[in-house]
């Protein structure tokens, strides 16, 4: 940008690298530059608003994100970050209604039938949230899969026999992939089935949480903390403990 102010995209990635080093009032500044230059350009305003709600904005995010809707009526992406926007503030029935519009535009997307069910549990409509639920296995009958919905499933203490299913599942194939890992060779890869590993381990003893199986729950949710360090696996070992 310093060689040229007007260029069609440097200010969106310039915006991303400072979100990538958590510096959202940087990225703001520039992805608002990014609109000035081309206020249509594509996800330029969901970008804004990504940075918004980073910094904890949560209404100039929610503009921001509607406001891209506006320009492209059919962006799932400003639909789906202004779901995760009103689930994170507990607005669950705005949550599900964004949700259903991004499944509407993306039928065949697991992710979002995930996110849906989420926001349908917090409704308390379990029906609903089953049927989500199933749906994304159905789509993606894959390890991210199975124990994205696990975890969900978990948190709502809901068809427990099912959810260890999925959830030893993902366990077994993240365990199967690190046999074959390097640790010469390290990649990006690599490190990809390592933070699998720990989530799913996580998940599954988060499970055994839910079915008050302390015992078990430690002992998955232990070594996801060691593996990760990620602040809701030690909010669970927390939890853990304190049963204990």
């Amino acid at each position: 940008v310093a060689l040229d102010a007007k260029d069609k995209m440097a200010w969106s990635y310039l915006g991303a690298a400072y979100m990538g080093q958590h510096r959202t009032d940087e990225a703001i500044a520039a992805y608002k530059k990014q609109i000035d230059v081309d206020p249509y350009r594509e996800y330029a305003y969901t970008n804004l608003g990504r940075a918004y709600a980073a910094k904890g904005s949560t209404a100039d995010a929610e503009a921001a994100f509607l406001k891209q809707l506006e320009i492209n009526p059919l962006d799932r992406y400003a639909y789906t970050n202004l779901g995760t926007l009103y689930i994170d503030s507990h607005a669950y029935e705005k949550a599900a209604a964004a949700y259903e519009k991004a499944v509407a535009i993306a039928p065949d997307e697991a992710s979002l039938q995930v996110d849906l069910g989420k926001a349908y549990v917090h409704l308390k409509n379990v029906d609903k949230a089953r049927e989500a639920f199933a749906r994304a296995v159905e789509l993606s009958p894959t390890p991210d899969t199975w124990n994205n919905v696990a975890y969900q499933l978990a948190l709502a203490g809901l068809d427990l026999d099912r959810t260890q299913q999925y959830a030893e599942s993902a366990v077994s194939s993240a365990a199967a992939a690190s046999r074959n890992l390097d640790v010469e060779r390290a990649d990006a890869a690599a490190f990809g089935v390592v933070r699998s590993l720990a989530a799913d381990w996580d998940t599954l003893g988060w499970v055994y949480f839910a079915r008050g199986d302390l015992k078990n729950a430690e002992r998955f949710v232990a070594p996801a903390w060691k593996l990760s360090e990620h602040a809701e696996v030690g909010d669970h070992l927390g939890q853990i403990f304190e049963k204990l």
